[in-house]
């Protein structure tokens, strides 16, 4: 994930990622209740269906949180400022801070304000 303040860039690591992200949508559908076409294309995406056993739809709850542009986010980890060429980014910038896991913990990031 690349990030811009406005000034500086940042290469956060999203391999190992502790999260908490404001669920900005809800989706629901089951026996009584059928899927929106929203959940549908956030099933799509995730390779998964609403379609079960004999065409019947379980029951299927969905939440989703999304990262927009001009967000403010917090991210929390080891910090290091590195070269710009190091990164398979093109990132117009000559150092750019990258964020990592520390040690078995992963890379804090929450869009939550904190």
């Amino acid at each position: 994930m690349v990030i811009f303040d406005g000034e500086h860039y940042a290469v956060v690591d999203t391999r190992v990622v502790n999260s908490l992200i404001v669920q900005d949508e809800s989706f629901y559908s089951g026996f009584w209740n059928i899927a929106t076409p929203e959940l549908l294309a956030l099933l799509k995406r995730h390779g998964e269906s609403t379609q079960g056993f004999m065409g019947w739809s379980p029951d299927a709850r969905a939440e989703e949180g999304v990262l927009e542009q001009g967000e403010t986010l917090t991210a929390a980890g080891k910090a290091q400022w590195r070269n710009a060429s190091e990164f398979r980014f093109k990132i117009p910038a000559a150092k750019v801070l990258h964020l990592t896991k520390i040690e078995h913990e992963g890379v804090y990031i929450t869009d939550d304000g904190v």
